[in-house]
């Protein structure tokens, strides 16, 4: 039983760590991982201008769609709930006003100042990693194989 229970834990162990509230999306044929991160658009702007959709709008349409509600609606725009903002635009740089598209949100323009957010509101926005297509490390692979044979071996005890 507890060669079991120890093979059962090292196959979640090589599950991998997920971040808490993420979603993986398509988007242009590419898998990522989008999650959220909370804070003023001032402390996060290097982190929001990394982005792959920054300076395109389109593209933070698409990361958008594809996301839809999955990852809730931690935000308020207009009065009304709205998903993480995909900031798009630093448009009034004197303001640091931040252009963004969100679900359940009409979109916004960058000549309009209603579509920003002021860059010290602290606001929950959309980040994204692309996965990448890993081969397990031989240690990985030496682990399973060590589980596996101690299954293998802990049922051979019990039938003889």
């Amino acid at each position: 039983m507890k060669t079991k229970i120890l093979g059962l834990l090292a196959v979640a162990l090589l599950a991998g760590p997920v971040a808490a509230n993420a979603v993986v999306v398509t988007v242009d044929s590419q898998e990522w991982q989008v999650t959220t991160v909370t804070g003023t658009g001032a402390d996060l702007i290097a982190s929001l201008s990394s982005q792959a959709w920054w300076g395109n709008k389109s593209l933070a349409n698409l990361f958008n769609d594809a996301v839809g509600n999955s990852l809730g609606t931690p935000n308020t725009a207009f009065g009304t709930p709205a998903g993480p903002f995909f900031a798009f635009a630093d448009f009034v740089p004197d303001v640091r006003r931040i252009a963004w598209v969100a679900f359940g949100q009409p979109s916004c323009s960058v000549e309009g100042t209603t579509c920003g957010r002021l860059a010290t509101v602290s606001t929950t926005w959309a980040i994204a990693e692309r996965v990448s297509t890993s081969v397990p490390e031989p240690g990985t692979l030496a682990l399973l194989g060590l589980g596996l044979a101690g299954l293998g071996l802990a049922r051979r005890r019990k039938a003889n």
